[in-house]
């Protein structure tokens, strides 16, 4: 029977969901914020991936909806809605159902997973059937748990925002941000992030507990490209890639051809 990754991470996170509730609850609810909290997770066939790989995009703009998760959470079901969090993406569904016009950040995942896994760049209005099972193998995570106030005014607006409840709760999510967990838990092999753009505090958060078990390896002809290193979590090395948001590589003058082999050229 193949290792359940995600109801290790259920296990570990749900006593920290119930704490965060029971003090933020009444802020969360009168912010006006729309959506749940985004956890990270992993797809079905991940445990026996023979490369673990997770990837990290900014955020996402929709989720599970705010006053679901808050009568999940009022009725105890803290188990229930991690598993509706882990099942809110397909990617596979997603890459059958839009193809190549998913937006930049799932068509680089997919597009990079599969080049990973089969050596092979797929059209995603193409892809064969027998590669679903590498799609679903992969992990996937955010920045942020919460949208950023940029991506929250772009899609909602901030009419019916309480901006000072929600910098609260930025602050206090920032416990479900930290790479050490995903690292202790899901205990990837590679780990990729898309986006380069944070400023000095979320790189705090991100890499909180790791700063002194992160060794970098910086090329000076790739630096605006991708920066490489190692992290060393509790029990597990793994490597990181870190680029920019896809959204951005025509800016660089490249592509997501180049990009995805570049990266797969710097996995050891």
């Amino acid at each position: 029977m193949d290792f359940d990754y995600n109801k290790k991470y259920g296990e570990y996170i749900v006593p920290h969901l119930k704490e965060f509730w029971n003090k933020y609850r009444n802020i969360y609810l009168d912010s006006g914020y729309p959506n749940g909290v985004f956890l990270p997770h992993v797809y079905e066939n991940y445990a026996q991936s023979p490369l673990k790989v997770f990837y990290i995009g900014q955020d996402v703009p929709y989720w599970i909806n705010a006053e679901e998760m808050g009568r999940r959470f009022d009725d105890g079901m803290y188990s229930r809605y991690i598993e509706t969090n882990n099942s809110v993406m397909n990617p596979v569904k997603q890459k059958i159902a839009w193809g190549n016009n998913n937006g930049a950040f799932w068509t680089m995942v997919v597009k990079l997973h599969l080049l990973i896994h089969t050596e092979k760049w797929f059209d995603l209005t193409k892809i064969p059937t027998n590669t679903y099972s590498v799609i679903q193998s992969l992990g996937y995570g955010n920045v942020n748990s919460l949208m950023s106030i940029r991506t929250l005014q772009n899609y909602y607006g901030l009419e019916e925002i309480n901006t000072d409840l929600y910098w609260k709760l930025r602050n206090a999510v920032t416990q479900f941000e930290h790479l050490k967990t995903i690292i202790d838990i899901y205990e990837p092999d590679v780990i990729v992030i898309f986006c380069r753009d944070l400023n000095e505090a979320q790189e705090a958060v991100l890499f909180n507990g790791l700063e002194e078990k992160i060794h970098w390896s910086f090329s000076p002809e790739l630096e605006e490209y991708i920066v490489t290193g190692e992290i060393f979590g509790s029990y597990k090395r793994s490597k990181l890639i870190w680029c920019p948001n896809p959204n951005y590589f025509r800016y660089l003058g490249t592509n997501m051809r180049e990009m995805a082999e570049l990266i797969v050229n710097n996995i050891d």
